[in-house]
């Protein structure tokens, strides 16, 4: 990564964090929620924020084999290029 693409995802991350930082201030407002168990009461501003890092979380665990069968097909294909080149 270059310089200028770091900086941009670094003020990209940080003007995300200022903007969640707002709604988490302005929304105190409770939802209550159902589980199969029980029921919770959370503010708003949790609840999204949980959301959202569970459906990365999920992301992430989806493409992992995807990402893993990509640097298995890498290392192989170095392996030939260093016997085609010897």
């Amino acid at each position: 990564m270059s310089l200028v693409s770091r900086l941009i995802f670094v003020s990209f991350v940080g003007l995300l964090f200022i903007v969640g930082f707002f709604f988490n201030l302005r929304n105190e407002q409770s939802i209550v929620v159902d589980y199969i168990v029980g029921s919770g009461s959370f503010r708003v501003s949790w609840v999204v924020l949980v959301s959202m890092l569970t459906g990365g979380a999920v992301a992430l665990v989806s493409l992992f084999p995807f990402y893993l069968r990509n640097i298995l097909n890498m290392r192989r294909l170095n392996r030939r290029i260093k016997k085609s080149t010897l």
